[in-house]
């Protein structure tokens, strides 16, 4: 029989109130004890290598542990654990060893208050390390192409120094749209926030007025009484300039779910353990769980500081957190139940619900010095937004990819499809229209007022497969090269300056000029090509490195061929290289990139420079440029031009521009429908289509004619739709003339495989089929993105 008075049970009704009552009332206490360095709530944390109850409910004699350090990362929170308050050292002593220097020193296992309550303590090693030397690299930075969201940099500059964090969450206040992040970020009213947009800085918005420092903890949560205490909550809202630039998607995680409203009755001990993710601007992923509540960090002039959530690691991985993920939004990974066919239950992630704001982080020294972890110090949202007076905005702009897409990608992906000559293999390719683009219905409509039921399947889609014709830019090359491999090589493969005279090419030709057939198309030639420009010092579109456009259609048509021919046919291979095909396709029919003038004519370059930064050792969620290395900017005109033509233009006119192209593949007697097309036998002559593609897009629109216009037209209001008065004719036959090479190239690479699409027995329509292309797209080993120096060992 257990001894009554020696039982437990009774701890398991402690509630948040109570155990902020115990620190509150033995806080000096406790943190003039030697070695106490923080304290927070949460439940009583037991060592990984404790012994659980054994089957009939006996308690085991963990005794022998009692002098090992527990620390965050080898304990963790078990069915048995108890609420308690955590006293965080940074020396670990034993009982003895603090009894025999100074007896007051040793942390009570027990707090008790007046009316009789008992609180445990649980005392948890962790040495904060205070500074660090860390840098960023900028130039790895994934700065957004043409809308900006949650996940996405912040740039500000203060006192001669530049700092960088995250974007949160749009929100509002019902009059006005706010993108949210920290205050420290933000700074006083009406301070310019910027970001890139396209390689190019540009301000983004203003700081509010509305933000939130430093609060006392009884005006925030009046119910838990807590004296001489700050609630450090570090939310900043910055007014949005240009709400056609933004959207409430937070970057590779999709449409979030529902706030999670935690309020007196919601906010419980039930979030530890809870796990949490995100998606900083600097670290791409974050994934972890909530370890404690109210985290007192600090104490200055008598008052103590806290944060609503102390997040660690998750399944022993430590978090993954850096300086320049301030402001990152942090969501709830609410799961829920399902019985699969054969009654074995499982879970699934049901919702991610937005909870928290990051605003700084500890690394914590776990065991001993040679081993740490991140921890992130975050403010509830819920609490932020309510006194804000704002809600987070959740569906705004959700369906406009954060690239050149939707309409330009996906309608060639689509529409090649019914160009294709051989009547099985068409039917095969119109089964993949999903996993490749989208129903011709579904890319046109004005999502803001028109079918809602479109636009819902479009969310849930893409929140949780890319279509293939996009992977290229909404995975390989904006998501972080961590995740995907790819260090940062893909870019390469999305254009190429070839109109640049050569003095190495006879007549001085360009290389549009030169390469006249598939003989000439050669990683030499290519490389000879660049090397003159180099030496010329003449300018390319992203100086230094070398675009190999054509280099990658011709390796993506080796990897559909080579597909086929592995003895057990991998059709899932094959279709994921000709949905991404197509989006080089796409790229190659536009105009702005197969020139030096992607983004402007650099004879027209004017450079500014100003005083910078170039380090950082603080932690607090911002990265730190101390002065000294200049900031150099191009004040170039034509700056902006590419996502003018290629974004705005493109979306703002999706309708004509589907109609436009469909009213020109219908036509047989169109010029463009009588075009020959180059014949296509291997992959280097497939290459040598995309060049010819090259060529007679610049001849239906020269780049210098969009630059042109843009520089004169870039302040008028209308901009847009000026270009696409001037200029729809000819970028409708570009993207239709694209749709007849994709359809030639795919055709070319399925003849050449040998297979006939009525042995293929697959369903194409299937979650277990989307499930292999995912897999297959997020394998860097998978048409791996390569540079000029490479690409030669995948060519055949």
């Amino acid at each position: 029989m257990k001894d009554l008075f020696n039982s437990t049970v009774g701890f398991s009704a402690l509630s948040i109130k109570d155990l902020l009552e115990a620190r509150d009332q033995y806080h000096y206490h406790l943190m003039n004890k030697k070695n106490v360095v923080a304290t927070a709530i949460g439940y009583y944390l037991i060592r990984n290598d404790e012994d659980w109850p054994t089957a009939d409910n006996v308690e085991p004699d963990n005794s022998k542990y009692k002098d090992d350090q527990r620390t965050l990362e080898n304990s963790g929170v078990r069915p048995e654990s108890f609420p308690a308050v955590l006293v965080f050292v940074d020396h670990w002593e034993t009982e003895e060893e603090l009894a025999k220097e100074n007896p007051v020193d040793v942390v009570p296992k027990m707090l008790f208050l007046s009316d009789g309550r008992s609180v445990p303590v649980c005392v948890v090693y962790a040495k904060r390390e205070e500074t660090s030397d860390e840098t960023i690299d900028e130039s790895n930075i994934n700065f957004p192409r043409n809308l900006i969201g949650g996940g996405f940099p912040l740039i500000t500059y203060t006192q001669n120094a530049k700092r960088i964090a995250s974007v949160g969450c749009i929100v509002t206040d019902g009059h006005m749209y706010y993108a949210l992040t920290n205050k420290h970020v933000t700074g006083e009213k009406g301070s310019p926030i910027y970001s890139k947009l396209s390689g190019e800085e540009i301000q983004v918005g203003v700081s509010a007025d509305k933000h939130l420092g430093r609060i006392l903890f009884n005006k925030v949560y009046e119910h838990w009484p807590v004296r001489e205490t700050y609630l450090n909550m570090d939310i900043g809202l910055i007014k949005i300039l240009d709400i056609n630039q933004w959207k409430t998607d937070i970057f590779n995680i999709g449409t979030v779910g529902r706030l999670a409203d935690l309020g007196p009755a919601s906010f419980s001990l039930n979030l530890i353990g809870q796990p949490v993710s995100g998606y900083g601007s600097i670290s791409g992923e974050i994934v972890g769980e909530i370890k404690a509540l109210f985290y007192r960090f600090k104490s200055v002039g008598g008052f103590e500081y806290v944060s609503d959530f102390l997040i660690g690691s998750r399944n022993n991985k430590p978090l993954n957190l850096h300086p320049g993920d301030s402001g990152t939004v942090i969501c709830y990974e609410r799961m829920e139940e399902t019985k699969a066919k054969n009654g074995i239950k499982t879970e699934r992630l049901a919702e991610l619900m937005p909870i928290g704001v990051l605003w700084g982080q500890h690394i914590l020294y776990t065991n001993d010095k040679k081993n740490k972890s991140p921890y992130a110090l975050s403010t509830c949202l819920s609490t932020a937004c309510n006194l804000l007076g704002v809600d987070v905005v959740r569906d705004w702009n959700i369906d406009q990819p954060y690239i050149w897409g939707k309409v330009g990608h996906y309608t060639i992906g689509n529409f090649a499809i019914d160009f294709i000559k051989d009547r099985n293999f068409r039917s095969l390719m119109k089964a993949n229209v999903e996993n490749i683009s989208f129903d011709l219905n579904e890319i046109t409509p004005d999502w803001d007022s028109k079918d809602k039921t479109i636009k819902a399947k479009y969310q849930k889609m893409f929140s949780n497969f890319c279509p293939l014709a996009d992977v290229p830019d909404i995975i390989w090359k904006q998501s972080t090269a961590e995740k995907f491999g790819r260090a940062g090589n893909e870019n390469l493969n999305h254009y190429l300056d070839a109109d640049i005279p050569c003095k190495a090419f006879p007549a001085d030709a360009t290389f549009l000029e030169f390469v006249t057939d598939k003989s000439k198309l050669t990683v030499q030639n290519i490389k000879k090509y660049y090397d003159h420009l180099d030496k010329a010092k003449i300018k390319l579109t992203a100086d230094p490195n070398k675009g190999i456009l054509p280099l990658r259609v011709w390796q993506a048509f080796d990897y559909m061929v080579d597909a086929l021919k592995e003895n057990q046919t991998n059709i899932g291979r094959f279709i994921m290289g000709a949905g991404t095909l197509a989006h080089y396709v796409g790229d190659a029919c536009q105009p702005l990139h197969s020139s030096y003038m992607a983004d402007g004519d650099p004879k027209d370059d004017k450079f500014t420079t100003h005083p910078a930064s170039h380090d950082t050792h603080h932690r607090d969620g911002t990265i730190h440029y101390h002065q000294g290395d200049p900031i150099t900017t191009n004040q170039n005109p034509g700056k902006g031009v590419h996502v003018a033509y290629e974004d705005h233009m493109i979306d703002d006119n999706r309708d004509e521009l589907v109609k436009g192209i469909k009213r020109i593949l219908n036509a047989p007697t169109h010029p463009i429908m009588k075009e020959p097309l180059p014949a296509i036998t291997d992959g280097q002559s497939a290459g040598y289509a995309v060049v010819e593609l090259m060529r007679k897009t610049h001849l239906t629109l020269p780049p210098h004619t969009i630059v042109e216009f843009f520089k004169q037209h870039k302040k008028e209001n209308k901009l847009t739709a000026l270009m696409w008065q001037k200029m729809h004719t000819a970028t409708i036959e570009c993207m239709a003339r694209g749709c007849r090479y994709q359809a030639a190239l795919w055709e070319a690479a399925w003849k050449k495989g040998g297979k006939k699409a009525a042995d293929i027995k697959t369903d194409f329509k299937s979650a277990a089929f989307r499930k292999k292309l995912k897999s297959l797209y997020e394998n860097p080993k998978e048409m791996k993105s390569l540079t000029l120096d490479t690409i030669g060992t995948q060519l055949t």
